[in-house]
């Protein structure tokens, strides 16, 4: 951090990259930059007054990539998720162009992210990033800030990075949560053709939990029409919560009398609590268990060492380093033309909310005992880590 708390600064070959590291006078006396053209307009963000009285204008006029200035405004830096794979691979396609990149930090504070937006416009970037708030606040859910609005009147394209904002106005890039939910059940289904499920869903406020249930649902209705399987348990989980996942499992086991053969679960913190649950009913490698990665975006090292061990069956991991570039790659073109439409690999898809967006959606990977070498590849998870108290004589091909 530099003097006064001012910003904490890394400058790549020909791509200034700012991490807001402080809360007020975050571009303070102490910062310097290798753009000061840029860093000369941006205001203070993350305060109340940064948000302009009136909107400036925006020249109709294409940028060259080496001219584009591309603003990442942040939910919340926390999750390692961000430093180690996201903000490296979009950082590096930015660079690559020449692109002048710069992230704010909202901390996990809607306000806050609204400020960050609306000082991205004051600065005059060409394009901004915005990974919205996936629970906790209805302007995210179902609606849009007032300062995404303000971003797009202004003509600045937005992308809507891995969350949805409920605006046909915004570029949405995410991994496709719908498939997601169609390779878990795929899964669990081929694991268990017949039988009794129990699907455990996310928070009843996000468009996540909603998006990956009609993926589970699509695939699961010919089974349950002709009776092979039956749902005999469906829970939503606020915050997404491990511990109250586990309680979930605990009442529908004691409910059916522990008879369950197969558990869909939305995520990878609520699956340990239900894979828990399952293990202290005497239960656990004898029920087909799923679940998709969490804010790391892969899967979390307990559930790899879960496959591994043979108490889950099935992960579906989004490679977030792909998501980075096809972000920063979207934005680079949306610098030479502002057209949505016209970025390259878009698709219409219609949110939760029924708005018709215009989006990039990114393929998924199922990981399952077989191919866990490809998450051990990545550097994500150490063999003894992966192999922890797995039984020589079932060890996957990744811990022989």
């Amino acid at each position: 951090m530099g003097a006064n708390g001012a910003l904490r600064l890394r400058v790549t070959r020909s791509t200034a990259v700012f991490v807001l590291a402080c809360g007020a006078g975050l571009l303070g006396a102490g910062c310097t930059t290798s753009a000061p053209s840029l860093a000369a307009q941006t205001p203070t963000i993350g305060s109340p007054s940064a948000a302009p009285t009136s909107i400036p204008a925006v020249s109709p006029t294409a940028q060259t990539a080496a001219s584009c200035k591309v603003g990442f405004a942040l939910d919340n830096y926390g999750p390692e998720r961000y430093a180690r794979w996201d903000g490296p691979a979009l950082e590096q396609v930015l660079d690559r162009e020449g692109a002048i990149y710069t992230m704010s930090d909202a901390k996990g504070d809607v306000a806050k992210q609204e400020s960050d937006i609306d000082a991205f416009v004051a600065a005059g970037v060409d394009v901004i990033i915005v990974q919205p708030f996936a629970n906790g606040s209805s302007q995210y859910n179902g609606g849009v800030p007032a300062a995404v609005k303000r971003a797009t009147e202004a003509g600045i394209p937005v992308i809507s990075y891995d969350n949805f904002l409920e605006s046909p106005d915004v570029l949405y890039v995410a991994f496709d949560w719908v498939d997601v939910g169609r390779m878990e059940a795929r899964a669990i289904l081929a694991a268990r053709p017949t039988g009794r499920y129990v699907i455990i869903k996310g928070d009843a406020d996000s468009a996540y939990a909603e998006t990956m249930r009609r993926g589970i649902r699509e695939v699961l209705q010919p089974a349950l029409d002709s009776g092979a399987i039956k749902i005999v348990g469906e829970s939503y989980t606020i915050n997404w919560d491990p511990f109250q996942a586990e309680g979930e499992m605990d009442a529908i086991l004691k409910t059916n009398d522990n008879r369950i053969d197969a558990v869909i679960v939305e995520d990878d913190g609520m699956a340990s609590g239900v894979i828990k649950s399952l293990t202290g009913a005497g239960l656990g490698g004898k029920v087909a268990v799923s679940s998709a990665g969490g804010m790391s975006g892969f899967p979390s090292l307990v559930n790899l060492n879960a496959l591994a061990r043979g108490v889950q069956t099935v992960d579906v991991w989004q490679d977030y380093r792909q998501l980075g570039r096809t972000a920063a790659e979207a934005a680079v073109e949306l610098c030479r033309n502002r057209d949505i439409a016209k970025v390259p690999g878009t698709t219409r898809v219609t949110s939760p909310g029924g708005n018709q967006l215009t989006s990039i959606l990114l393929t998924s990977q199922p990981i399952t005992k077989e191919n866990l070498g490809l998450v051990l590849d990545t550097g994500w998870i150490k063999k003894d880590e992966l192999c922890q108290d797995v039984n020589p004589a079932i060890a996957p091909p990744a811990c022989r």
